[in-house]
């Protein structure tokens, strides 16, 4: 579904919302339609203009911590797509409690907040609830303007919740969150050079799933077929030999077999878009209806209702890039096996009037993806290299931990540790602390972990996919709570 504030601000030009106060005192939530016990902790909700001549806003969730709101640390999360909503990391991954199909709410016992006090916001504008009042906010957002808007969030956040001034703060999230986490440190930093006056603490990030160096991730893609059996060896050799794996967006679009018009091989090299299209065409139908987010996942089979089908086949026939979350919600729709429908049962939740009357949204078809902001987004920030900004990071002090699930199938493990090795080439990093296995709290091999110094590390979370809160809840909290005190 489209964000119908996006859809007007496209369609029928500007428009304008007038919000009151934005601050703890304007934004409590009160009660929450499904919820049958009493919260031990606060939570607000609503928006925060970050642009007052564009009348750009965007939409936050804050859970106070559940341990010990006055102390713990305060942790920004970000979803990725590009174009994706954190409050779908909010209701299917790591908040406080998860949406059921008849509406009620099931608490998450383990829930990011039972460490820290968690923040989820919804940008670019566009994205969920967040809009702008100015059509051409829409037209080409990417990295640095998101990042930008962020921190004025930021601020602005921390001066009507004052008690947080100070407090130390982290930055997380997945996937395209391997652009949005960097890039929103590193303008942190610029920020509280330029105005130590409104310096935010950041001490560290801690993102998953990390799509990082398109090369290298693309690259990783077809290990991971390989490494787990998905295709023939020869047709994941077609694929290297034959596309230009830096200059494609996550390959899981690409292997669809649809034209982007790409420049898919070196200058020199003697193969053609055909035959690329044809290599990557042959490996899905090798590898047929898995998800690609969890190679071990089961699919959901709950029906959509019927415009919600019509609209996702038309984007599935598109050239968005977010084609291929549409496929995907399609083969869920038709697949003959029963598996996880959460975001689906989130979305339901997030359409209620009655609960975007609790949380002071404005009237608005939520929906986990903006596609239109994805097709817009800038593709030349899509497919930079982040291994600059992490070497910029490093300098600055700023304390990172990337952790991967290790069944993903579109931004996998073994990409990962492909480009940190190009950042380990660089000199960056070196290892200090090899790889070994780490016990997750219920004294199960929870993964693995290598240690590149007192800054840098790299955590596996075994038998997760790409969104790991939500495939593996406990060891996801257990990554959390040992990166905010510094254990890996």
């Amino acid at each position: 579904m489209w964000n119908i504030c996006s859809v007007l601000a496209v369609l029928c030009g500007v428009f304008e919302v007038v919000h009151g106060e934005f601050g703890p005192h304007s934004d409590l939530i009160t009660s929450l339609p499904g919820l049958q016990s009493t919260l031990p902790f606060k939570q607000y909700s609503g928006y925060a203009t970050v642009a007052a001549a564009n009348g750009r806003n965007l939409f936050y969730w804050f859970v106070e911590s559940q341990s010990s709101p006055s102390d713990d640390p305060l942790v920004l999360w970000l979803n990725g797509g590009p174009g994706c909503s954190s409050l779908g990391g909010l209701t299917s991954e790591n908040g406080p409690f998860q949406p059921t199909r008849n509406g009620s709410l099931d608490m998450n016992e383990f829930s990011w907040n039972k460490a820290a006090n968690v923040i989820y916001l919804e940008s670019p504008s566009g994205v969920g609830f967040s809009y702008s009042n100015t059509k051409s906010d829409y037209d080409n957002p990417g990295d640095a303007s998101t990042a930008k808007d962020v921190v004025t969030f930021l601020v602005e956040f921390l001066k009507a919740y004052d008690q947080f001034k100070g407090r130390d703060f982290f930055i997380s999230g997945e996937s395209y969150g391997g652009h949005y986490v960097p890039t929103t440190a590193k303008a942190i930093v610029e920020h509280n050079s330029a105005n130590p006056g409104e310096a935010i603490n950041l001490k560290g990030i801690l993102i998953g799933n990390a799509w990082t160096v398109a090369g290298d991730d693309n690259l990783g893609v077809v290990q991971t077929w390989l490494g787990y059996n998905l295709v023939r060896e020869a047709s994941g050799n077609d694929v290297v030999k034959y596309c230009n794996l830096s200059n494609m967006l996550p390959i899981l679009e690409e292997r669809m077999g649809v034209r982007l018009g790409l420049d898919l091989l070196a200058e020199g090299e003697v193969a053609s878009e055909a035959q690329c299209q044809a290599a990557l065409a042959q490996v899905s139908r090798e590898t047929g209806n898995i998800d690609p987010y969890d190679i071990y996942q089961l699919m959901c089979l709950e029906d959509a209702p019927r415009h919600r089908t019509a609209f996702l086949q038309k984007m599935a026939d598109s050239d968005a890039p977010l084609r291929f979350h549409a496929r995907n919600a399609l083969r869920r729709m038709q697949l003959e096996a029963n598996g996880p429908c959460q975001m689906e049962h989130s979305q339901a939740y997030l359409n209620m009037k009655t609960v975007q009357d609790a949380i002071h949204a404005k009237p608005t078809r939520w929906s986990e993806c903006n596609m239109q902001i994805n097709a817009n987004y800038s593709r030349v920030d899509f497919l930079a290299s982040m291994i600059p900004v992490h070497q910029y990071l490093l300098k600055s002090g700023i304390r990172t931990v990337v952790y991967s699930g290790d069944i993903d199938g579109i931004v996998p493990t073994h990409g990962t540790r492909n480009w940190i090795a190009r950042l380990v080439a660089t000199g960056a990093i070196a290892v200090t602390k090899p790889w070994r296995p780490w016990a997750d709290s219920a004294t199960q091999v929870g993964g693995f972990v290598t240690n590149y110094g007192a800054q840098f590390s790299f955590i596996t979370v075994h038998g997760a996919g790409h969104m790991v809160p939500s495939t593996q809840p406990l060891r996801a909290l257990d990554v959390l709570t040992r990166f905010l005190k510094n254990t890996i």
